[in-house]
């Protein structure tokens, strides 16, 4: 089975790099096979993330 986990540090809602990922929250997009962690600079940018919405096609 070919699997696929990517690492984002670049936090998506403000745009900062996150050098240290020690305690930052983040949220794992995907499942067991492919899947992205991304690391967020504070819980309330983590939060906003959560709530936008996605447009389906």
């Amino acid at each position: 089975m070919d699997t696929s986990h990517i690492i984002s540090t670049t936090d998506p809602i403000n745009g900062f790099d996150i050098t240290s990922l020690k305690d930052r929250p983040y949220v794992v997009e995907g499942d067991d096979t492919n899947d992205l962690t991304i690391y967020f600079e504070n819980k309330a940018s983590r939060q906003t993330y959560l709530d936008m919405t996605v447009e389906q096609p």
